[in-house]
């Protein structure tokens, strides 16, 4: 018995949802790499520093103390005054007291605080500022590239008939790229293509309604 057009029609049918399914993989390929990324650059951007770095901010930090409490000179000469004299500087003497208080224990303090931020670090991942301004970057491009790359494929989606969602935090340099400039691994590169791929078989199934691959809400475009 020949196949009817009710059979055709849903071998069709058939195709394309099979089409679909494996696109929307395609899509959620992608879009686990940038959840990846982000929690990773999250994540650098949160380490902290090395104990050298903190060691040097410590330093700083005494120099300052010590040159701010040290600012008045010793207070030797006020008990080597005569004593009319010395009543007479006695309020000064308070004040300049509290700051030799705070000179001299400012580098017991900082002698402290340098053991404490060293078992802070003790077992801890850590960082240098350069290694994180460099991490980051390699970061933030991984990131571009590859919301670009799904920028690239949903508007394939679209050009098939299909109603493909957008993430409501897309970026808008993705959005307003061109779609040449998406600059990927061979890795994700063939992957991309392998989904644009599907893609174009879904638009080859014959006419069908729009369809939303992905379930999600959808950010529409003006």
């Amino acid at each position: 018995m020949g196949k009817t057009k009710n059979d055709n029609f849903a071998n069709l049918a058939a195709a394309a949802a099979k089409a679909t399914a494996e696109f929307r993989q395609g899509l959620a390929a992608i879009r686990e790499k940038i959840y990846a990324a982000k929690k990773e650059r999250s994540r650098i951007a949160h380490l902290p520093v090395d104990l050298e770095t903190a060691e040097n901010r410590i330093a700083d930090w005494l120099a300052g103390e010590l040159a701010f409490s040290n600012r008045r000179g010793s207070i030797s000469e006020y008990f080597l005054f005569p004593d009319d004299r010395f009543e007479r500087r006695k309020p000064d003497l308070i004040g300049n007291f509290e700051d030799k208080v705070r000179y001299y224990l400012a580098k017991t303090v900082a002698e402290q605080v340098k053991c404490d931020c060293a078992d802070a670090l003790r077992g801890t991942e850590c960082i240098t500022e350069d290694v994180r301004t460099k991490r980051l970057a390699e970061i933030d491009a991984e990131i571009s590239d590859l919301e670009r790359a799904e920028e690239r494929l949903i508007r394939a989606a679209e050009a098939a008939g299909l109603v493909a969602p957008r993430r409501a935090d897309a970026s808008p340099e993705a959005l307003l790229s061109e779609d040449d400039d998406t600059v990927l691994s061979e890795v994700d590169r063939a992957e991309l293509e392998r989904a644009e791929e599907r893609v174009r078989r879904i638009a080859g199934g014959g006419s069908h309604e729009a369809t939303d691959f992905d379930g999600g809400p959808i950010l529409e475009m003006a």
